[in-house]
């Protein structure tokens, strides 16, 4: 499934392998998986209807979040353990991915040990960096999207 299929403002038009990132499709959102998996789950919760500010939002889409950000924790945790987690909402976003404003969410684990799955490595966190946000960590490097998939598909069968 890609965005464009439950986005019709074409907002992530430019978006690849989205068909490896899809994760799960539920009333008012969809959650993808970041096509940088430095750290490992992280993922994208974008709104299907084209707004823009927190405000616009309806309680039953707010309510909706909340469920599946913790739905998303409890999975992350199943797999890793992890210790910490960083949410951020993201408005007017202007990336090269998203040339629109379009309200979505990115969950983002921090480690503190590194986490084998899949004959993969990812690293825990340094001292020095676990103080910093998580953009000024990652590696900017695209994960495979064969590694995508598996990702994928195991946060899928958790949630």
């Amino acid at each position: 499934m890609t965005l464009n299929d439950v986005c019709n403002c074409n907002c992530f038009d430019e978006f690849s392998n989205q068909e490896a990132d899809f994760i799960k499709e539920f009333k008012h959102w969809i959650l993808y998986l970041h096509y940088r998996q430095h750290f490992f789950g992280r993922s994208l919760l974008i709104l299907k209807e084209h707004k823009t500010k927190i405000t616009e939002l309806s309680h039953e889409e707010a309510n909706e979040f909340f469920d599946i950000y913790k739905k998303w924790e409890n999975a992350i945790s199943h797999v890793s353990n992890n210790s910490n987690y960083n949410c951020s909402i993201l408005i007017s976003n202007t990336e090269h991915l998203v040339h629109k404003s379009h309200l979505h969410w990115h969950f983002i684990p921090r480690y503190e040990r590194e986490i084998e799955l899949f004959d993969q490595i990812f690293p825990a966190d340094s001292d020095n960096e676990k103080a910093l946000p998580y953009g000024t960590v990652e590696i900017k490097t695209v994960a495979d999207p064969n590694l995508r998939t598996k990702i994928s598909s195991l946060l899928r069968d958790l949630l």
